[in-house]
């Protein structure tokens, strides 16, 4: 993802590279919008962003619109910090909410819904996933919180794999290719178990370097929450912008996992695999999409994405797998049989 700026100051453009297409913003300086993308920098100050008056998003093609002839023709939507005004293929917009105590370091969920949407009228989605590149297979890893995503891309990064993103991906096809771009340029991991066994190799990872990062940008520092964040530097060969996908991993949580705490779930001393059915996999994947899109509110925008859905399901190479402790003692041998 790329941001650029427009003539206006209060005008800017985010393009994607894997598919070549563009949402425009008014409202939103150019640094605002490049700072939703990162963690190693100034996060947006959403007050006084929300002072300023409403963001406005669209895609090539639109006609300019204000507020008021966009809310005639949208419907309103209630969220956390504010109210988005969005119809099916249409322009949209959101209005926050100044007096809202904003945590800077996730998007209020209007202009989730919003940059969401607007992908959509494009034919691509943001996808609660990951995906890596390893021994020439792209792979997407489809799971809930909990699932073993982190723990796998850990795991993948101390083997050498090349890593798109841990969370939120830009998903669609482009000349009839299935594409997957990272959203955010971080990753973010929870001490535990799995981070204890890889973190040496993750470091000398980078300390191994030929070449310094550009701008130095690789680091890791740990956020009030505990989390471990790891901002990827620009042009990181280990992480490339995007992969075409060839394969596709559901992830299932073990059935006897009794904590919400990934660090203290119950796994199995093996990891499990087993073959997916397309139905299956098409639930996986709307389950980590926003469901909002997939109703009739949203039927252009639903009916664009169902068929990149199918798509996936029908060209994708799936599996569903649970991963166990063998993860940690044998991480090569393992991922050669979850991802081969």
């Amino acid at each position: 993802m790329k941001s650029h700026p427009d003539t206006d100051p209060y005008r800017s453009r985010l393009t994607s590279s894997a598919f070549d297409r563009a949402l425009l913003f008014d409202g939103l300086r150019v640094e605002e919008l490049d700072a939703l993308f990162r963690a190693n920098g100034e996060r947006p100050n959403w007050k006084a962003i929300a002072r300023r008056g409403p963001i406005q998003a669209s895609i090539k093609g639109d006609s300019q619109a204000n507020l008021a002839e966009i809310k005639a023709q949208t419907q309103p939507r209630s969220l956390s910090g504010g109210v988005a005004h969005l119809a099916s293929d249409h322009v949209g917009a959101v209005e926050l909410d100044a007096d809202h105590n904003f945590d800077e370091r996730l998007l209020p969920e209007p202009m989730n819904l919003l940059f969401a949407q607007q992908w959509a009228r494009l034919g691509l989605f943001p996808l609660h996933a990951a995906a890596l590149r390893w021994q020439g297979h792209g792979i997407l890893l489809l799971g809930d919180q909990g699932a073993g995503k982190s723990s796998l891309i850990l795991a993948a990064l101390s083997q050498g794999a090349e890593v798109i993103s841990d969370d939120w991906l830009l998903i669609g096809s482009h000349n009839d290719e299935i594409r997957a771009e990272r959203l955010r340029q971080f990753l973010m991991f929870r001490p535990g178990r799995t981070w204890d066994r890889f973190r040496d190799g993750f470091g000398k990872r980078f300390e191994n370097r030929v070449e310094p990062a550009p701008d130095n940008q690789n680091s890791i520092r740990r956020i009030p929450d505990g989390r471990l964040v790891h901002c990827i530097a620009e042009n990181d060969p280990h992480y490339p912008e995007w992969t075409s996908l060839n394969r596709c991993l559901v992830l299932r949580a073990p059935n006897d996992i009794k904590s919400t705490n990934p660090s203290e779930q119950k796994r199995p001393e093996r990891s499990t695999l087993e073959p997916v059915n397309q139905s299956t996999l098409l639930a996986a994947l709307i389950e980590a999409a926003m469901p909002i899109l997939m109703t009739q509110r949203f039927s252009a925008e639903r009916d664009r994405l169902f068929k990149q859905f199918q798509a996936l399901a029908s060209q994708l190479s799936a599996r569903q797998a649970i991963s166990g402790l063998d993860l940690i003692e044998n991480p090569t041998t393992v991922m050669d049989r979850l991802f081969g």
